[in-house]
């Protein structure tokens, strides 16, 4: 089916015009290209800031519903962030009453949203591995500097070659001592003494 339809040309059954100019199929539900669109968002960043304005505003209407529940209880004047405090209190009630089947509960949403508390496993150390991959024209640019740098250019000949794939720690193939790869594996086998 042709979905570019000439704004002269009259337009086919299946084809409804929305009230904002945009055409949509109306067996699928699909929006087809074409027509004049006649909507106030004329960017995706005036939409965003529209979606953004939509949410500040339910969030002062929350915070508006909430605080005159508690300027109805007479504890608060109902300003500000009264009904967080309001809210701490009764979870903190709930978190030192012994008795109570949601204490831990409670007590981990005090201590998540003051701040003052973290999960074990964030004090865990967290392992990294990076891994660099090089192709072989690289890795054989790296060996030649590495090579110029230490002085030993002849030892580092024919390491690295087309048909090899390179897969060691620069330390086992001798490139970070300035020993040959004889006098490391010797010096690793006696574990290390001179």
């Amino acid at each position: 089916m042709d979905t570019n339809f000439p704004s002269t040309a009259p337009l086919p059954d299946n084809v409804r015009v929305l009230p904002n100019g945009v055409f949509q199929d109306k067996e699928t539900g699909r929006f087809l290209p074409g027509g004049t669109v006649t909507t106030a968002i004329a960017d995706p960043s005036q939409a965003r800031a529209m979606v953004e304005r939509k949410m500040e505003l339910k969030r002062e209407r929350i915070m508006a519903g909430a605080n005159r529940v508690v300027a109805e209880v007479g504890q608060y004047d109902g300003t500000d962030l009264d009904f967080v405090e309001a809210i701490s209190e009764a979870a903190t009630i709930t978190a030192l009453n012994p008795d109570s089947k949601h204490q831990i509960t409670a007590a981990d949403f005090i201590f998540r949203e003051a701040g003052i508390g973290e999960k074990q496993q964030h004090a865990q150390p967290q392992t990294v591995n990076h891994v660099l991959s090089l192709d072989v024209g690289v890795a054989s640019q790296i060996a030649a500097l590495l090579a110029d740098m230490a002085g030993q250019s002849g030892q580092l000949i024919g390491i690295i070659s087309n048909d090899d794939v390179v897969d060691a720690q620069a330390q086992d193939i001798g490139i970070l001592g300035t020993g040959t790869q004889a006098d490391e594996a010797g010096s690793a086998g006696d574990g290390g003494a001179e």
